[in-house]
């Protein structure tokens, strides 16, 4: 117990020595402390040409919906009751008022619209399905079949028919099939495995939480919004709590640009930072990346062998295809890992949990629309299949070995994925 404690110590006096880069870049980019709120960033990177004689024939495809509202206005409730309160008792500060009057326009604008698709959410899979009717033409030409799939949720469902809709527009004599069906849930949901703890899982679970929660316990914008120290004792049940709320609300924003309103202004740099940075450890500990928790990212192993299970059947059409999949976040981070992308690499000790940053940054795997592509190419007269990947239009390299990176055999990634699937346990029927 004594040696885990000096750890969190340790790790806790680290932190202004890791990721001096990620700290510099953010302080620059506030809206990635946003984590999964940001909004979408790809499409800007130029991909690698295909070598000769090779022709995109099938894309499979999984992307998280678009931007959206909170799913609970919970947020707006706690914070404007308490703000209200206090200008009734005369104790806001200036900026307190302020920000109360934009809390106003912010909820009159989220009101029965928790968990919604926002407009940006739209826009963001129109183009993102223009970005890939652009790159690979040929697999989106007239008469060639696209499947789409989406999860039963609201907004999953509408970035699918904004994303469809777009190619629709683009050429009107591409067949689509659109479905969100119950049936489909066996690989669109969580597989929910029998999944034993891992060997240092209270360990590291520990270590996770102490960091978390003093980073969490490091904010306080109290003081910034009430000029009665006594009446913030005595009517602000958790300060940390509220404050959280105020970060939810400000991160959220960037899902609304039409509206104009920011409350980072609350917050410090530093002060947004810490806050992103212990929300950060929890998509990495959560899913098991570290080594030595609960493996849960095999979760999606459905997902991903129906990926695979697609790809071979479309490889097997006489004409190019697609198979187009949206759901949520928490199936782009494991597949993203599954895969082996930059990002999402297992950590060796849970020393490097102070490091978490090197090893991972939610905000650059699943920022709101975040998507997974897989392209795969044929050359007239070879069975020869390439396979080309990007996590947020960005090409990705996998721990494969390639003569022709970062292009892979299909025989070779069908053989890693395997691989991959065989690591989940046998399960009681």
């Amino acid at each position: 117990m004594k040696k885990a404690f000096l750890l969190i110590a340790t790790l806790t006096m680290s932190l202004t020595l890791a990721a001096q880069t990620t700290r510099k870049e953010m302080y620059k980019h506030l809206e990635y402390t946003g984590s999964n709120y940001c909004s979408y960033f790809g499409g800007k990177t130029k991909l690698t040409k295909a070598p000769e004689g090779y022709r995109p024939f099938y894309i499979s495809h999984y992307g998280r919906h678009g931007s959206r509202y909170m799913l609970s206005n919970k947020a707006y409730h706690e914070t404007i009751d308490i703000l209200q309160k206090a200008d009734s008792a005369g104790v806001l500060t200036k900026l307190g008022r302020k920000t109360l009057g934009k809390l106003r326009r912010a909820y009159a604008d989220a009101t029965g619209h928790a968990g919604e698709l926002t407009r940006l959410g739209g826009r963001q899979h129109e183009g993102l399905a223009e970005r890939m009717y652009r790159r690979f033409p040929e697999v989106f030409a007239r008469g060639n079949r696209i499947q789409a799939y989406s999860t039963l949720v609201h907004r999953c469902q509408e970035s699918m028919q904004f994303f469809c809709g777009r190619l629709k527009h683009l050429n009107h004599d591409i067949d689509i099939y659109q479905r969100t069906d119950k049936a489909d849930s066996y690989f669109m949901q969580f597989a929910k495995l029998d999944l034993p703890d891992g060997p240092r899982q209270h360990e590291i679970d520990s270590i996770a939480d102490h960091l978390e929660d003093s980073l969490y316990h490091s904010v306080d914008i109290t003081p910034r919004l009430f000029t009665d120290q006594r009446w913030i004792d005595r009517n602000v049940k958790d300060r940390y709590r509220l404050t959280y709320r105020f970060y939810d609300i400000a991160s959220d924003m960037q899902c609304v640009p039409e509206l104009k309103l920011s409350f980072t202004n609350l917050f410090t740099k530093e002060e947004l930072y810490n806050l992103w940075y212990g929300g950060n450890y929890g998509w990495s500990v959560g899913h098991g990346f570290v080594d030595g928790t609960k493996p849960r990212y095999l979760n999606v192993h459905n997902l991903l062998r129906q990926i695979m299970e697609a790809a071979d059947k479309g490889l097997q059409q006489s004409r190019p295809n697609a198979t187009l999949r949206f759901g949520h976040d928490t199936y782009v981070v494991p597949l993203a890992y599954l895969f082996g992308f930059d990002g999402s690499r297992q950590f060796p000790d849970p020393a490097h949990l102070r490091d978490m940053p090197a090893y991972y940054t939610d905000f650059r795997v699943t920022p709101m629309a975040a998507n997974i592509q897989i392209i795969f190419f044929r050359k007239p007269g070879s069975d020869d299949v390439l396979v080309q990947f990007m996590l947020n239009e960005v090409e990705k390299t996998l721990p494969i070995a390639s003569d022709c990176a970062p292009f892979y055999h299909w025989k070779d990634v069908r053989a890693f994925i395997e691989h991959r699937l065989a690591q989940v346990p046998p399960q009681e029927k």
